[in-house]
């Protein structure tokens, strides 16, 4: 059942290329759920920011999460448990929409598609100059074609983003990546996934988890190979320590586990682990250093 949550209509001002004209508070705003709206690249775009009922009016860690194929912020934002997750750990958490009818994220960065990268790119400047995200501790997650955009913005944005944490990601259609400083990575995967299968599509094995964790690991120049651990029922833990920055790469592998965002509602009944991805998510991002001595000191207010 949706939840009736209020839902407080904001701007975001002009002093970004490409954004409208309004007013915009200072700080995240009151506890909740507040929908932004701006356009960019000449396309009218949204995002929902839900605010902790912990907020007291200084500057906290920013979760990005983004949806799936043919979802949108919303239904996320409802269904990945990150706003429930944010209410224990003390996080706002923005759910971006993807534009068009069947909305879809351009992670190919097709010159014909939109700019997602510089929407999202935005949207952290905005809640990082009205003082609410702390510019060090943004973070970005999302599953499938979502999770693949998370993928791409630790490439694109790792001079805004902390760490990323794709589940169920497509990366067979990334881009090179070329990230100007370490990134922390966590992938959560399941073993059966047919839509974006673990061990990538044949015979090339493009999008394999494995070689993008592992791409991840040397881009980060992490000194010693993965450790693997079994961290739950059905569930391993591989990671690679020895990163520059005191950075982490470390992938999930959740076997007999489909397509999908775990512990997520409503649940799906697919493979025996127990895992619950908002919560995985989260912890992994709560151990990774600030990005900077600017993110260190910012997480005071």
């Amino acid at each position: 059942m949706r939840r009736a949550l209020a839902v407080l209509l904001l701007g975001i001002v002009a002093a970004l290329p490409g954004s409208a004209h309004a007013a915009v508070r200072r700080g995240c705003g009151v506890p909740g759920n507040h929908i932004y709206n701006m356009t960019w690249g000449g396309i009218a775009r949204t995002a929902v920011l839900h605010v902790p009922r912990s907020y007291a009016h200084r500057r906290v860690p920013l979760v990005i999460g983004l949806h799936g194929a043919g979802g949108n912020g919303p239904d996320f934002e409802e269904y990945s448990g990150l706003a429930t997750q944010s209410e224990r750990g003390g996080f706002v958490a923005v759910f971006p929409s993807a534009p068009g009818v069947k909305p879809f994220w351009n992670i190919a960065r097709y010159a014909q598609g939109a700019d997602d990268v510089g929407f999202i790119g935005a949207l952290i400047d905005r809640l990082v100059l009205t003082g609410c995200a702390d510019s060090g501790r943004v973070y970005a997650t999302g599953v499938s074609n979502g999770g693949g955009m998370a993928a791409l913005l630790g490439c694109a944005l790792s001079d805004k983003i902390a760490a990323v944490a794709p589940v169920a990601g497509g990366y067979a259609s990334l881009p090179a990546c070329t990230p100007t400083r370490a990134v922390s990575v966590l992938e959560i995967h399941g073993s059966r996934d047919r839509v974006v299968p673990y061990a990538g599509i044949p015979p090339e094995r493009r999008g394999s988890v494995p070689r993008f964790l592992t791409s991840w690991a040397t881009l980060d120049g992490c000194s010693q190979a993965s450790q693997r651990l079994s961290i739950a029922r059905a569930t391993v833990r591989d990671l690679w320590i020895g990163c520059r920055s005191g950075a982490r790469v470390a992938g999930i592998k959740l076997y007999g586990a489909g397509h999908e965002w775990p512990g997520g509602d409503p649940p799906q009944d697919d493979g025996p682990s127990d895992l619950d991805a908002a919560k995985a998510v989260w912890n992994f991002f709560a151990s990774v250093p600030p990005m900077g001595a600017a993110g260190s000191a910012a997480a005071g207010g």
